[in-house]
C-alpha cells in the first residue's frame, strides 16, 4: 500500500472514531435536521446538534454564507448529512438554537442577551 493510501485510510478512521464520539444534544437532535453541527463543551465533550439548514441560514449571515459555498466531495458526514464543526462552546450553540427555534421562550428568560458570547 502506498503512503498516500495509508494516508486516507487514516484519515477516514480518524473521522470515524471522532463521529462515534458525538453525544447528541437530547434537545436539538431533531428528526428531520439536515445538518450535524458539532462543538465541545468545557469538559472535553464532543455534543452534536441536528438541526436544519434552512433555519440556520435564516438567522445568521455566517451559517448562511456556509451552506451556499460548494462544498467539497470528501467533505464530513455524519449519518448522510453535512457534519459541521464549530469552535464556539456547546454551551452557546445551544443558547444559540433555543434563541432560533423558540425566541418567544427565549426573550422570557432573565437576562436573556447577558451570555451571548458566541460569533455564529
Amino acid at each position: 500500500m502506498s503512503d498516500n493510501a495509508n494516508s486516507s485510510s487514516t484519515v477516514s478512521q480518524h473521522r470515524l472514531t471522532a463521529q462515534n464520539e458525538l453525544q447528541p444534544d437530547p434537545e436539538f437532535w431533531l428528526s428531520d435536521g439536515s445538518v450535524v453541527l458539532t462543538a465541545m463543551d468545557d469538559g472535553g465533550s464532543n455534543w452534536a446538534f441536528k438541526c436544519h439548514i434552512s433555519f440556520l441560514s435564516k438567522h445568521s449571515r455566517v451559517f448562511e454564507s456556509m451552506f451556499t459555498l460548494n462544498q467539497p466531495a470528501d467533505a464530513e458526514m455524519y449519518e448522510g448529512l453535512p457534519l459541521v464543526t464549530l469552535t464556539d462552546s456547546s454551551s452557546d450553540v445551544k443558547e444559540f438554537l433555543q434563541m432560533v427555534y423558540d425566541p418567544i421562550q427565549y426573550v422570557k428568560r432573565d437576562n436573556p442577551f447577558s451570555s451571548l458570547r458566541f460569533g455564529i
